[in-house]
């Protein structure tokens, strides 16, 4: 143990020389969602010693505890991972238990975290009050002139766009469901509407709203995903070079769709070429073995 201790920051191990008092430690302290490998020993019920032998046994020691476990149901999850991703973006111990995320007052639900973003019509930092009002669970402002009653809500941040791309980077490492993103000129929507319907018949099925597919709507999608989606579906849209370049390393998918290339956005580009090469950025994130798939009938396959 000291030899392994020399490698180890001291502020990120327990070092308990009792193999019964290390297992109970370990089970008490665990979070909801975590597993523990109790490795070393497997069925064996003796330990050996230099020249003692030590009858032990981890599956003993494991069957001797009692579980208090508390039933949480599946929002109380969604607040769990929440919690745990918020607290590596702002370290905050006391926060308010959320889910969901939203920017639009008009169509928050209740406990969402509302993200108050400053456009070029529209300050969302106004409407902090009213999405309050809605039942948010949950507040992320720049603003310095919220009421003090409401502070145990309110997460101030220099900016909200890098919040919530943050949020939905560690939203998507956390997610174990298998991703797909469908980019193209025509045919995003109901390609995604459609895909939607089919895996429904397989697990849960996430998908981008409407057409989520810009620099706001990618991560807003992202940051919705459910810790037990088994499915997460999403638009990516683009209007010049690098912008699916850039959504598509948050989304990360395994599965990349091109369903055509026509003149949307040329006014951009110096032809529709360009066009093609950017819808091409997708191909660049696609995980590890991943697969992407063409349009065979288009003239950039």
């Amino acid at each position: 143990r000291q030899e392994l201790l020399k490698h180890i920051d001291n502020n990120k191990v327990y070092n308990i020389g009792n193999r019964e008092m290390a297992i109970k430690k370990a089970i008490k302290d665990a979070n909801s969602q975590e597993v523990i490998l109790v490795a070393g020993k497997g069925h064996e019920e003796k330990q050996i010693y230099k020249n003692k032998i030590i009858n032990i046994s981890d599956k003993k020691i494991i069957n001797k505890i009692n579980f208090k476990r508390k039933k949480t149901n599946r929002i109380q999850k969604n607040f769990h991972q929440n919690e745990i991703i918020l607290k590596n973006i702002k370290n905050k111990s006391k926060l308010k238990n959320f889910h969901g995320i939203s920017i639009d007052t008009r169509t928050i639900k209740k406990d969402n975290l509302f993200v108050a973003i400053k456009g070029k019509n529209n300050d969302g930092n106004k409407f902090v009050a009213s999405a309050l009002k809605k039942g948010a669970g949950c507040i992320v402002s720049r603003s310095l002139s919220i009421k003090n009653k409401n502070k145990s809500k309110i997460i101030r941040v220099n900016n909200s766009i890098s919040f919530l791309n943050q949020f939905a980077k560690l939203k998507r490492n956390h997610s174990l469901a298998k991703i797909i993103a469908i980019t193209g000129s025509a045919g995003k929507t109901s390609l995604k509407n459609l895909t939607k319907d089919l895996l429904h018949n397989f697990g849960r099925t996430y998908s981008s709203p409407k057409s989520f597919n810009n620099y706001l709507g990618v991560p807003i999608s992202l940051s919705n995903l459910s810790f037990d989606d088994r499915f997460g579906i999403f638009e990516v849209g683009m209007s010049r070079v690098n912008e699916i370049r850039k959504l598509t390393s948050i989304i990360k998918p395994h599965i990349g769709v091109i369903t055509n290339i026509g003149e949307a956005h040329l006014e951009n580009f110096k032809n529709i070429k360009g066009i093609a090469e950017a819808k091409s950025e997708i191909i660049e994130n696609i995980q590890a073995d991943g697969i992407i798939i063409l349009n065979r009938d288009d003239k950039f396959y």
